[in-house]
């Protein structure tokens, strides 16, 4: 089996876990070489100084580039797997040009309108023989397949529910940014999917409020309705007639979110200002934590909780471990051709559920 070479477009937080897992198993992966692009060289730095040390078979190589995607065709046709980490904004252009050249792609999605472009895109990535793979993070992505994967058990609801937030909350809202403020704005103010009764049905974000049950030390949470969390899941999995997708913070976030829309703080016109004051107010000031749950409500009424717990390891954030590890598996499977569907690919259908459970246990990620 030839080995792979991996292009990662952006080399910000997420590029830098996934770089790492994919070097740390250099004798696993296939993987023979890797190369990170950006258009920040204090980015690109940043990130080659904490890979440095790691001894690896895999090449590494970092480009600064211009940002124009036609300055990257000479990469794209060198490489056989593409990992768009830059904004998902650019995920859609990426997958053309991954399709033109003939690599599979890998991104972290999170919106739904570009993954509906990315599947409209599904019979050419065919005919070239490529796998597209939108929503290869923590959620959409793992939870994705994970919910499937409890999906067979045929249950009569399927609830899904994620958080990244600090394990000391330092400001008033108890929650400090663990990806980029836009995408989380977008989670707040965007329409999500719910399923009820069998039937897909579009509601508003921040509705849904209720208190949960903790995770071992973390308690005082609570969790609503965001966008974009499970992507397609509510289409997909067609055995379960009730699902939704909620965000865990801690108790109070979503009672101040919800006064900030209602000022219309997150308007056209005053948008770029809030984020301006969220990003300061919100920047990281000590560890963070994941936590994860699929609720599984049988058919007769008895409910299941699988949950994971994930902090930080290896110098890298639990957010980075949770949405970078679960792409580098997605990568890995790619290169290991454990994953043979071509075209624009469904987590909850196409993605081997066993083989990527494996994964993440190698990676010591196991739900409960």
């Amino acid at each position: 089996m030839k080995k792979s070479k991996v292009l990662i477009i952006g080399a910000g937080l997420q590029a830098r876990s996934i770089a790492y897992d994919i070097l740390k198993r250099h004798k696993n992966n296939n993987i023979s070489e890797l190369t990170l692009v950006d258009i920040s060289h204090q980015v690109l730095s940043d990130t080659q100084e904490f890979l440095k040390d790691i001894d690896s078979t895999v090449k590494l190589n970092t480009y600064l580039t211009d940002g124009n995607p036609e300055s990257l065709t000479e990469f794209f046709k060198l490489s056989d797997i593409v990992v768009g980490c830059s904004s998902y904004k650019h995920n859609e252009v990426l997958t053309k040009y991954s399709i033109k050249n003939g690599c599979h792609f890998v991104d972290l999605g999170g919106n739904n309108t570009v993954v509906a472009k990315q599947k409209s895109l599904s019979e050419k990535a065919k005919e070239n023989n490529v796998s597209i793979i939108p929503d290869c993070g923590l959620a959409p992505g793992m939870v994705n397949i994970l919910g499937s994967h409890y999906a067979k058990n045929n249950p009569k609801s399927l609830n899904v529910y994620v958080g990244g937030i600090p394990q000391e909350p330092k400001n008033t809202l108890g929650y400090e940014l663990v990806f980029s403020v836009t995408g989380l704005v977008n989670e707040y103010i965007e329409d999500c999917y719910i399923k009820n009764g069998g039937k897909v049905q579009m509601t508003e974000s921040l509705t849904g409020h209720q208190t949960i049950q903790p995770f071992g030390k973390y308690s005082k949470l609570e969790a609503f309705r965001t966008s974009g969390g499970i992507s397609q899941m509510t289409e997909y999995l067609g055995n379960v007639d009730n699902m939704e997708y909620k965000t865990i913070r801690y108790s109070g976030h979503r009672d101040k979110i919800l006064l900030m829309k209602e000022l219309n703080l997150f308007s056209p016109e005053n948008r770029d200002k809030t984020e301006q004051s969220l990003e300061s107010l919100l920047a990281p000031m000590g560890e963070d934590v994941v936590l994860a749950r699929i609720e599984e409500t049988t058919q007769d009424d008895k409910v299941i909780l699988h949950d994971l717990v994930i902090e930080p390891r290896f110098g890298l954030s639990a957010m980075q471990v949770a949405t970078g590890f679960s792409a580098a598996s997605i990568v890995e499977m790619l290169a290991k051709e454990e994953i043979t569907a071509r075209g624009t690919l469904s987590q909850e259908v196409d993605i081997p559920q066993e083989d990527y459970i494996q994964q993440l246990s190698d990676r010591d990620i196991e739900f409960t």
